[in-house]
């Protein structure tokens, strides 16, 4: 019994070893991917910086995102040059109207790989309170501007109801076309 319960012992830590061995190791190339991806990102970004400005402009970009290499590492991240615009200016988080290195790195690493449920979860509590945060300024101006008048009718039409359907308006304007980008 002794001498089984010993076996067993080593054949137990045999396994722990190999199995922390092997995290080890999907740690390392782990790294050494995200390692990879982030120089592939930088050859890029220095290919559209025609200029060797340190930024690429919406004319860089434009210009460049035609071109196979960069159309085909997009391409890799699931955006079609179609998307270009709105792919600039999600990368563009200071509106400077051009994209840094550290700016369009960051980005570019958010989009590798799929959604998941946690990136979900967060946009909707942030769209949530973002939502709260509009329905309280409506309010406070609600009570302190008199509601507004129709064209059309005599009607009263509280400042909330017309900022809640605009926002409705522009929301499905940017959900089923691109062209709300230009607006």
């Amino acid at each position: 019994m002794a001498v089984l319960k010993l076996l067993t012992g080593i054949f137990v830590q045999h396994a722990k070893d190999v199995v922390g061995a092997d995290r080890e190791a999907k740690i390392r190339e782990e790294i050494e991917r995200r390692q990879q991806w982030e120089e592939e990102i930088k050859v890029v970004f220095k290919s559209m910086d025609v200029d060797s400005s340190g930024d690429v402009s919406w004319d860089e970009f434009s210009a460049n995102i035609e071109h196979e290499v960069i159309s085909g590492y997009f391409q890799s991240l699931g955006i079609e040059s179609a998307d270009a615009k709105r792919l600039f200016l999600m990368l563009d988080k200071d509106g400077s109207a051009s994209v840094n290195l550290e700016e369009f790195t960051a980005g570019c690493m958010k989009l590798r790989g799929p959604a998941r449920n946690s990136d979900v979860l967060c946009q909707t509590i942030l769209m949530e309170r973002l939502f709260d945060l509009l329905t309280f300024f409506m309010q406070h101006f609600d009570e302190r501007i008199p509601p507004l008048q129709t064209a059309k009718s005599s009607e009263n039409v509280p400042l909330k109801e017309k900022v809640r359907q605009h926002t409705l308006d522009k929301r499905m304007t940017c959900c089923f076309s691109s062209s709300a980008l230009t607006n």
